[in-house]
């Protein structure tokens, strides 16, 4: 059993003594890695013995992640037939010794897996050296014969936590000092400027000398868990030595200031990596205490032969096919061709196994392609049924040369359209001479911009956070005073639709840029580069981590989750809401997005259409991509929320209330820009054609 269902096993084909080993087929013989790296989550084995006695627990594990780190479990046994101890005593002659029920002793709270690239095998340890021996101690335990015992894998800081809080404590401390200093000398000070620092900045020139100790204390305790020097602590001996030549030179600030800003990037990279506990288990092996210990690497005629017969399987294994499910009752099988990862594939594999074809009585052959299949596939008369992950441009160009299905005349259409936006609806259709509109696809995830804030450091500076972009305006005065910037985004229609245009005029015959709107957003877009001096290219993610740029306009997914993976020292100290935008003459606030989406379509000519429309509206529904929302950053992390397109479904995500309202604020306000035939005349002689 497992605490979450992402906490699966995955196939291991790297070692001969993995058991079991099949080179020629998938074989899904090992747990855990990235997917078991979170505390809290959990793994769950029942067994029992013949023979009461003092047994050791080996596994057989590797942990090849965090170089020069370890990571931590828990182990817990509990012989859960028992209701306590005394009912244990009451049925083993009045002896408690074999009752659990918990965490047996307390250095089986914290055991210890080092870091190597092989698979090691290791008995239960804390790797502390109790007894002064100088080697680690390992630890026994009493199970009594016939007794099922449950025992269970959790994954948790152990030692580590210390150390953890410690990096932490030294990073809020370092970007301090850094922002104090770009207030100062901006983030591209002048190398031969005397800034003063000793008498404008005492207590930050003393601070980089103390937290510089302090990561030789953390670097110290690195080289001796692991045994040798690492990355991680090589990171802190390079920050720290910067850091005291800074602290007492300030003529070095100047000209390493770019260094410094890179080597906190890194010790911020080290936290996220520290912060998870990665670890690979092909077995737990429970054995009396006097029984060899079994090898956890094969010899080298095991390894030859196992290599070899893995080159020779590679030629005849299909590693694109995600495997085709049982045949279902009524026989039909679907062909469902995805440009995604294989992780995503791998979930969308389960759900349909688990949901899809046992409902609908459907099988689904699902295939991992590259990106640029769909075109040729589709010359060739080999196309799939369905395909996922076509960007909204391409449906049209896909539709209008007669490469796809419309759906709007599809069992359910209204119904199953009503759960997405509308400006995710309209961008996969187009209208024809009578107006009528034609839709090629599903929407799947739905991008569009918002704004990113530094909470901490607007409110250090007394700046509200902007609702209009007048408020932007005076928010740069004050952020330019203190050698600080806004990141805008370059999209003019932003502007086209809050001032209340549209891009086409004419029903679509003539794009309307040129009307006193169009030109009004346009001007307005270019103004913000060259009359305000705003940024036109700059690191997103970095500076906003630095606090160089505390605001920023991003698609709200992509920064989201990169931050959340880039820049976990920083929560709680940033927030996203919607768009700046412009009073109407009602007085009424414009700040619509504009958005993007990705859409599953059915290729035209399918015999099996009724089949494939069912899995598109299956597929798209709330319930399918509510679960693999909540797959995805169960396995990765925050850093994989799903941009789904269906309403409901991003409500379900796992957002903090406060992120939610700002995104569902935002999502009801998306500009809708529809498709018309008029405006792809022109990129039929520019563009390829069926």
């Amino acid at each position: 059993h497992t605490s979450t269902n992402v906490v699966y096993p995955v196939e291991d084909r790297s070692s001969a003594l993995t058991s079991p080993v099949d080179p020629k087929r998938t074989i899904l013989n090992t747990i855990g890695t990235e997917k078991w790296s979170t505390a809290g989550q959990w793994v769950e084995y029942s067994f029992s013995v013949s023979t009461s006695g003092m047994y050791d627990i080996y596994s057989r594990f590797m942990q090849s992640y965090l170089d020069g780190m370890y990571v931590s479990r828990s182990l817990s046994i509990f012989a859960e037939e028992y209701t306590d101890a005394a009912d244990f005593a009451a049925k083993h002659n009045g002896s408690t010794s074999g009752y659990y029920n918990g965490v047996p002793y307390r250095e089986a709270s914290q055991l210890r897996y080092n870091y190597s690239t092989d698979w090691q095998m290791t008995n239960m340890t804390d790797g502390l050296d109790h007894n002064g021996d100088g080697t680690a101690d390992t630890y026994q335990i009493y199970l009594e014969k016939d007794v099922v015992y449950t025992i269970r894998y959790q994954v948790t800081l152990g030692t580590m936590n210390d150390q953890i809080r410690k990096i932490e404590s030294i990073l809020n401390a370092l970007n301090e000092d850094y922002l104090n200093i770009i207030k100062l000398t901006g983030s591209s000070p002048d190398d031969y400027r005397d800034y003063n620092f000793s008498r404008l900045l005492p207590e930050t020139l003393v601070s980089m000398i103390v937290e510089g100790e302090r990561l030789l204390e953390v670097s110290e305790f690195l080289k001796t868990t692991a045994g040798v020097a690492s990355t991680y602590s090589g990171i802190c001996d390079k920050l720290a030595s910067l850091l005291d030549r800074l602290g007492r030179d300030e003529s070095e600030i100047a000209k390493n200031l770019d260094n410094l800003k890179s080597y906190v990037g890194s010790l911020g990279t080290m936290l996220t990596d520290a912060k998870t506990q990665p670890l690979q288990v092909d077995y737990l092996l429970i054995q009396p205490g006097s029984a060899e210990v079994p090898a956890a690497k094969a010899n080298f005629f095991q390894a030859v032969w196992h290599e070899m017969s893995s080159f020779f399987w590679s030629f005849f294994r299909d590693y694109n096919s995600m495997g085709a499910m049982e045949e279902s009752n009524s026989g039909e099988t679907i062909s469902v061709w995805l440009a995604y990862g294989r992780d995503q594939a791998q979930v969308i594999r389960s759900i349909c196994t688990n949901e899809f074809t046992p409902d609908n009585k459907i099988a689904v052959d699902l295939k991992l392609v590259a990106g640029g299949t769909l075109l040729p596939s589709i010359l060739a008369g080999m196309g799939p049924d369905v395909y996922i992950g076509l960007d909204q441009a391409s449906v049209i160009n896909y539709a209008i040369r007669g490469a796809l299905q419309n759906i709007e005349g599809m069992d359910g259409f209204d119904q199953t359209i009503s759960e997405f936006n509308e400006a995710a609806m309209m961008v996969l259709g187009t209208a024809d001479a009578d107006g009528d509109m034609h839709y090629y696809g599903l929407p799947v995830t739905q991008g569009f911009s918002m704004m990113f804030v530094r909470q901490d450091v607007l409110n250090d500076l007394n700046v509200p956070i902007p609702t209009t972009w007048q408020d932007i305006y005076e928010a740069q005065t004050v952020l330019e005073a203190n050698n600080m910037e806004i990141g805008l985004t370059t999209d003019y229609k932003m502007f086209l639709y809050q001032l209340g245009g549209e891009l086409f005029a004419d029903e679509g015959m003539r794009i309307n840029l040129d009307s006193k709107l169009g030109l009004q957003a346009f001007e307005t877009m270019c103004n913000m580069f060259t009359q305000y001096s705003f940024p036109y290219t700059y690191s997103a993610a970095n500076r906003f981590r630095t606090g160089e740029m505390p605001i920023i306009i991003s698609d709200y997914t992509s920064l989201y989750n990169h931050l959340k993976v880039f820049a976990t020292e920083l929560d709680g100290c940033w927030t996203f809401v919607p768009l700046p935008g412009y009073y109407d003459e009602d007085g009424n606030l414009n700040n619509c997005s504009i958005s993007s989406a990705s859409a599953e379509v059915m290729i035209a000519g399918s015999p099996r259409l009724e089949a494939a429309w069912k899995f598109m509206k299956w597929y798209a529904g709330p319930e399918c991509q509510t679960e693999y929302a909540e797959e995805m950053v169960a396995i990765i992390g925050d850093s994989a929320k799903h941009a789904t397109a269906n309403a409901a479904a991003l409500q379900k995500l796992p957002w903090t209330a406060d992120e939610l309202e700002q995104i569902m604020k935002q999502f009801n306000n998306l500009a809708s820009v529809p498709n018309y035939p008029g405006y792809y005349y022109i990129d039929r002689f520019t563009s390829f054609a069926f």
